[in-house]
This record gives structure tokens, sequence and C-alpha cells, in this order.
């Protein structure tokens, strides 16, 4: 018999199992019945229960196991780094999925020709169903006839847990740029790409920054891929724009089909076509005489970066604005006013002359 302790509020439960009862499983179960597991959580605890049916001798699999809660220690430790924004379990772990099987999945997508895209893992955390029930599973451990997956070794789980340890420390430096040794560029970029939602651009960032050196072509990168994300969040209906997949983009950076030239040459190309092909003033002017400014998403983007933009052009480095206090729904009322878009003491004519023929606003 075994005794093990479960914990779902302040007082833990005692619970004992007879032998033949898995402790992992019991444990995986007994936590999805309670309050939840992330993915993250419920993946290192499978990996944990396959590195003890392996028919290899003790001191591998206690070395396996060694390896997996080191790896899964570091990626808790750099998703809650930054006690201010930590980072999701599951957003990191879906951005993994897609790094390191997207590759194999993309090819076995365009073999079948069945129209299916690699968003069908996004749709209800698909990607979590299929790593606990295709690839990290007790059946894989003996699968060896024609035709069925590579069979499960000490090696390959060793190896992506040294992937996943890898990789987390580039996404917390993905979101966290401030810390790092980029370059200034790179810097800016990635806060901008943070303020403007830049979790789903999280795959092909991940790509670039484990493939691509050269911080300089990172840096274009990067450039593009703001101008992509700040002119979907003026107007998703814009064909040309649509017509390119960013994580499928990035899984084929991820693979090696393509370059970072390659991906900056792509993006570049369909940001051309939104302006060119498509009547861009016009959709923009159409689009704000519809929802107007309250309805666009990145209208507070917009205003924080033309108030940097000020800020840098001014004699004073005082910063006015904090983007985490200036992004909340309730953010203070000294916000609120209308001296960040028109100044209190007009001086110059670019200001006086197109708002002459309108009267000081009442009290």
């Amino acid at each position: 018999m075994l005794n093990f302790t479960h914990t779902l509020s302040r007082r833990p439960n005692i619970y004992t199992i007879s032998e033949d009862i898995d402790v992992f499983v019991a444990f995986e179960t007994m936590n999805n019945r309670g309050k939840p597991l992330s993915h993250l959580e419920l993946l290192k605890n499978r990996l944990i229960f396959l590195s003890t049916k392996f028919r290899v001798d003790q001191v591998e699999k206690n070395k396996l196991r060694s390896v997996i809660n080191e790896s899964w220690k570091t990626a808790y430790h750099y998703l809650g780094k930054n006690k201010k924004r930590p980072l999701s379990d599951n957003r990191f772990l879906e951005t993994h999925f897609f790094t390191y099987f997207g590759p194999q999945l993309l090819n076995k997508n365009d073999d079948e020709d069945d129209g299916l895209t690699l968003w069908k893992y996004k749709e209800d955390d698909y990607y979590k169903d299929y790593l606990l029930e295709e690839v990290f599973t007790s059946r894989r451990l003996t699968e060896t006839q024609e035709g069925a997956p590579q069979s499960l070794s000490v090696d390959s789980l060793y190896e992506y847990a040294q992937n996943l340890k890898n990789c987390v420390h580039i996404y917390y430096n993905l979101f966290n740029p401030t810390e790092t040794s980029y370059s200034d560029v790179e810097k800016m970029s990635l806060e901008r790409l943070r303020r403007l939602g830049g979790e789903r651009l999280s795959v092909v960032l991940v790509a670039l920054y484990q493939l691509e050196q050269d911080g300089a072509v990172r840096a274009r990168v990067l450039i593009l891929l703001e101008r992509f994300l700040f002119l979907h969040s003026i107007s998703p209906y814009i064909r040309d724009l649509e017509r390119i997949d960013i994580q499928e983009l990035g899984v084929k950076l991820a693979s090696g089909q393509i370059t970072a030239t390659d991906t900056e040459n792509l993006i570049a190309k369909h940001l051309e076509l939104a302006f060119h092909k498509v009547h861009f003033v016009s959709v923009f002017t159409g689009w704000i005489k519809g929802a107007g400014y309250y309805g666009w998403k990145g209208v507070k983007y917009f205003m924080f970066e033309y108030e940097q933009e000020l800020l840098a052009q001014s004699r004073t480095k005082r910063e006015k604005l904090i983007w985490e206090e200036f992004e909340r729904e309730n953010f203070e009322e000294d916000y609120k006013t209308v001296e960040h878009i028109y100044p209190q003491k007009v001086v110059d004519d670019c200001w006086k002359k197109p708002f002459a023929q309108y009267p000081p606003a009442s009290e």
C-alpha cells in the first residue's frame, strides 16, 4: 500500500492506494477533479510517469527523471520571474509545441492535402490533447509495427525536456527585452510588440531568436512584425494582410524551410500589397467613420507611441505615461485629459490654425 498527500485546499488530504494503481495516473486524475493543473504541469507528470516504464536500469530512469524535473524547474522559474508580468504556462507550452512539433505536422498536412492547417491545434487547446494522447503515451513505448509512430525512447524524452528548457529562456527574453543584451532597436521593437499583443507572434519570434544570430536581420523582421500587427489592429478585413499566415511562417522558419531573410521578404511583400493593392487610406477612413476611434483596439498603443515620440523630441526625459497603468480599463483620471492630444499652451501654428474655428470646451 502507498500513502501520498494531495492538497486541494488549506488542509491536506492523505490517500492510501494499492500498489497495482499507478501513483502518477492517480495524481493526474485527482487534480483534474479538483483544481485543474495547467497543461504544462500535466505534461511534466506524464513524462515522469513514462520515465518509470522504460526497460532500462534504475540509474538511467533516475537520470531522465532528474532532467525532466530540472527542465520544468527552469520553465517555472522563467515564467514567474517577472512578478509584475508573469507569463502563461499554457501559452508557453503552445508556443513550444509549434516550434518543436510544428514542422512535422506541417509536412503531414501538406501530404494529406485536405486543407487542414496548423491552426486546428490551437482550437480548444487541441495541441494539449495531441501531446497527451498522441505523442507522450504509454502505447508508444511498445509500438513497432509498420506505419506506427516511432517508439518513444529515453533519448527522445531527454531531448524534448532539454529543448523545452532552452526554449523558455528565449521566450522570457522576448517579453522582457530590457534584461537582455539585444540591440536597442530590438529591445524597442519587442517592447512595442508586447504592447500590441505580440503573444500572437510568439512562434515566429521564438523561431527567429533560435536560428538567427545576426541582430540586424532580427531587428528588421521585428519592425515589419510590428507594422503587421498595427495594421491588423486597424482593420482585420484587409484581404492582402489576411493571406499571410504568421503561425505557419514561424513553423517554416523553425523547420529551416525558410530563413529569417525569407521571412523578412515575405512579410514586406504582403505589407506592400496592403498599401498598394488595397486603397488603404479609403479603407482606414471608412473604418474610422464606422466604428470610430473608441472601437479601435490599438488606440492606446497608438496614443502611447505618439506620446513617446513627443517625449523624444522634447527637452525633458520625464515619463508621463507608464504603459502598464495606461492600458488598464480603469486607468487614473489624470490620464484621461485632452492634454495628451491637444497641448495646454498652444504656441505653434500647426495647432492654432486647424483648430481656430472651434470654441474652447466648456468647463
